[in-house]
């Protein structure tokens, strides 16, 4: 908790006006309980965003890597990276 509270001031001191500081006193934690959840959502939306880019990229290359077998396979010879 005290680490919550400390990033909270530290972003208080990043506000430059009354109306910004304001909504931020109004987007604070009811209670320990509230705070813990909303940690808790924050880090898994960054890990569903981190697993869901990891996802991407691992399909990306598969798909790559079967276009590429393919291209050997059923024309050998031709480079597949030359092919638009």
């Amino acid at each position: 908790m005290f680490l919550y509270a400390r990033i909270g001031l530290d972003n208080l001191e990043q506000l430059h006006g009354i109306d910004e500081v304001r909504r931020e006193l109004k987007a604070l934690p009811i209670d320990l309980t509230d705070a813990y959840v909303r940690t808790t959502d924050i880090i898994i939306t960054a890990t569903n965003w981190i697993l869901d880019t990891i996802a991407f990229f691992c399909e990306s290359t598969i798909r790559d890597l079967r276009y590429e077998t393919n291209v050997e396979r059923y024309w050998p010879g031709l480079d597949a990276l030359q092919l638009p």
